[in-house]
């Protein structure tokens, strides 16, 4: 909040630091709002003002798996004041789902049954 007031931001993001144990390798952290053309630099920590909502409603389900990025665009592309916090806020991993023992997987090649 104190970033939010100090800089008159509706919407504010911080940095993570982040591992992804299926790719081995390290979590990019967030960038700055210009780039939100060309990629998604806001990660799970956001936090935006009520009047953000009030505008433009809330996540469009119409984008399965891209609905914050479909939101944070129309966000930036409104004028809202987007701010990202460059000091990690919070540490996650993505992480490999347990292994099922005697649990096959179905084929994702053609003509399999």
């Amino acid at each position: 909040m104190r970033e939010m007031e100090s800089t008159g931001a509706d919407f504010v993001y911080s940095d993570f630091n982040g591992f992804d144990e299926v790719r081995g390798d390290d979590l990019k952290p967030a960038a700055e709002p210009e780039d939100l053309d060309r990629f998604c630099v806001v990660g799970p920590c956001f936090l935006f003002r009520r009047r953000v909502y009030d505008l433009l409603g809330g996540h469009t389900l119409r984008y399965r798996w891209a609905s914050d990025y479909d939101y944070w665009l129309r966000i930036y592309r409104a004028g809202f004041r987007m701010r990202r916090m460059a000091s990690p806020r919070y540490t996650f991993a993505i992480t490999r789902p347990p292994r099922r023992y005697g649990t096959a997987l179905p084929s994702r090649r053609k003509g399999a049954a």
